[in-house]
């Protein structure tokens, strides 16, 4: 008992230091409770002086689809869907994909935003501020032209994102742009050259392998492998025949791009304006409480001294 009531007694002077402090300090910023007010009134009104002086980024989505061409692997289709149907039997996740990677890999590749930016001019769009329209061209004061791929660079950090959904396939591209008009063209625009290449891709592979198939079943006399090779050739055929009547060849745009409403911009988010200009206002105004409190004390101490 000794023993505690010794330890009891050592603690309850720190912990009434504790409290006379926080006292202390309580009473501190409610005497200067009208600088708390002060400070946090500015900090807001600041904040609501850069919601309106930034200038607003307006963001557009397009969502899309796999358009599932799946009857391009032929026979190796069928044996694919079989082996997965045996093993969703058994209980087995052969980790079949519902996406596009070859797509999603152009998409995401530099080349593919080159041409993209290429296309529809976006180099004196991106980097208007150091454009100059009356001459068509970059202004003098530039140390270096912007080159494209400063364009590629800029759009795939700061325009474009690319979201996938992996277990579902479903792409979803928001475009973040100042001109609401041109983010939703942009947005669509994207699926549409993406469709475009990959649907001329095919038909250029299948339209090669077609001429490469006939040159060999003119060379050989064996019926069967001219059998087969037909076989191929009509495979290839039906190959390009469905690239050259479906437009949505890689991706079927199931949400196209809107332009978005003008209340509601993506940036700058007001709500985290404000909340960040109160919180900074409300701590400077607690600091100059304290900082005038011990300029208070130095000059006391400094009238006693002399």
């Amino acid at each position: 008992m000794i023993i505690e009531n010794s330890t009891y007694g050592a603690l309850e002077p720190q912990d009434s230091h504790a409290d006379d402090d926080f006292a202390r300090l309580v009473a501190i910023l409610y005497r200067r409770r009208w600088w708390l007010i002060a400070a946090l009134v500015v900090g807001l009104l600041l904040a609501a002086l850069a919601i309106w002086l930034v200038t607003p980024i307006y963001r557009s989505t397009t969502v899309a689809f796999p358009a599932g061409n799946k009857d391009n692997l032929g026979g190796l289709g069928s044996v694919l869907s079989q082996v997965n149907g045996m093993a969703s039997i058994a209980g087995l996740d052969v980790g079949q994909d519902t996406g596009n990677p070859e797509a999603i890999a152009i998409l995401k590749s530099r080349q593919f935003n080159e041409r993209f930016i290429q296309a529809n001019a976006l180099m004196p769009i991106l980097f208007y501020k150091d454009w100059d329209p009356s001459l068509n061209a970059w202004k003098t004061s530039l140390r270096r032209p912007h080159t494209l791929w400063d364009g590629y660079d800029y759009f795939t950090r700061k325009v474009r994102v690319v979201a996938e959904d992996r277990k579902s396939g479903l792409l979803t591209i928001h475009i973040d742009w100042r001109d609401r008009d041109l983010a939703a063209q942009w947005a669509n625009k994207i699926v549409a050259q993406l469709n475009a290449e990959m649907r001329q891709h095919a038909i250029d592979e299948a339209t090669a392998m077609v001429t490469y198939l006939n040159k060999e079943s003119d060379k050989t006399e064996n019926l069967s492998l001219k059998e087969a090779i037909s076989r191929l050739i009509e495979q290839e055929i039906k190959e390009r025949a469905l690239a050259i009547v479906r437009p949505d060849y890689a991706y079927r745009v199931i949400d196209s791009a809107e332009p978005a409403d003008p209340r509601h911009p993506a940036k700058p988010q007001k709500q985290v304006y404000l909340v960040f200009g109160g919180i900074v206002g409300l701590i400077s105004g607690i600091l100059a409480a304290l900082l005038d409190q011990s300029m208070h004390r130095v000059k006391t101490v400094a009238r006693k001294s002399t």
